[in-house]
């Protein structure tokens, strides 16, 4: 009967306030300066003398710490969008950290403003271990090396979550730069999916190779299954790469979600 339903008129009412009170943060904007933001996402809008740049903060920091990791830049100012409320910023070694109110404004996303005096820098900051001593090499954090310009491997995302799709010429390769807080041995496990079975690619770590094997198909390209590469040894805490290189022969494309590496009993 052309009515649009309930829920769909809902939804935009609630699109429509939230834009009202920051429509600043989306309007005559650009992307982000940050490869990952695990509370968000970043716009930015630059100035001849700086730039502003528009924190939206999903996931509401429990006790009130928000860090913007790798922003070396001086930051002259920050605040809440919505009321101008103003915030503590301090820099630290790993980036700058706000100091945010208890309770989020806004149930949705919350946006914070930074007004960055002078040139805009952010350094690339590498994933490190979680608490158990784990790390997630997740495709966003990937640098991909594709042969030559066009539509080869890239980042994608298939529901909700990034993965590296379009990899159907095997002499594209990824790497990931990372840091480890302790050394020893690591079981590492590739999220894969795959439509047809017989790919092969080498996982390498410094002079180590191990075999990322797909020995069954998974279905599709958005079904996804743990494939267990094997262990490495990092023989010191620190820097390290790990890099996936196809094998020539009978490659087949899939879609590689992360690689995890999980610290083993000494």
């Amino acid at each position: 009967d052309g009515r649009i339903p309930a829920a769909s008129v809902e939804r935009l009412e609630q699109v429509g306030a939230w834009m009202a009170k920051n429509g600043d943060a989306i309007h005559d904007t650009e992307a982000s300066p940050f490869a990952r933001l695990g509370w968000g996402r970043c716009t930015r809008r630059m100035r001849a003398d700086g730039a502003t740049l528009f924190l939206h903060v999903f996931d509401w920091p429990a006790d009130g710490r928000l860090v913007v990791p790798g922003l070396r830049s001086e930051v002259v100012g920050a605040r809440l969008l919505a009321g101008g409320a103003e915030l503590a910023a301090e820099r630290t070694a790993a980036g700058v950290e706000l100091r945010l109110p208890a309770a989020a404004p806004d149930p949705i996303a919350s946006v914070v403003t930074l007004e960055i005096r002078g040139p805009l820098r952010v350094e690339k900051v590498l994933p490190g271990p979680a608490a158990d001593g784990s790390l997630a090499l997740t495709a966003d954090l990937a640098e991909i090396h594709n042969p030559d310009r066009g539509n080869h491997a890239q980042v994608e995302a298939r529901g909700g979550e990034p993965n590296i799709g379009y990899w159907t010429d095997a002499r594209a390769w990824v790497e990931w730069q990372f840091t480890i807080d302790r050394a020893g041995a690591y079981e590492a496990v590739a999220e894969v999916a795959a439509p047809l079975a017989g790919s092969r690619a080498t996982v390498i770590v410094g002079e180590q190779k191990q075999v990322l094997e797909v020995t069954a198909a998974t279905g599709d390209y958005a079904s996804y299954a743990p494939i267990v590469i094997g262990r490495f040894t990092f023989p010191a805490p620190g820097r390290q790469s790990l890099a996936v290189r196809p094998e020539p022969q009978g490659w087949r494309a899939i879609n590689l979600r992360a690689v995890r590496l999980r610290p083993l009993a000494q």
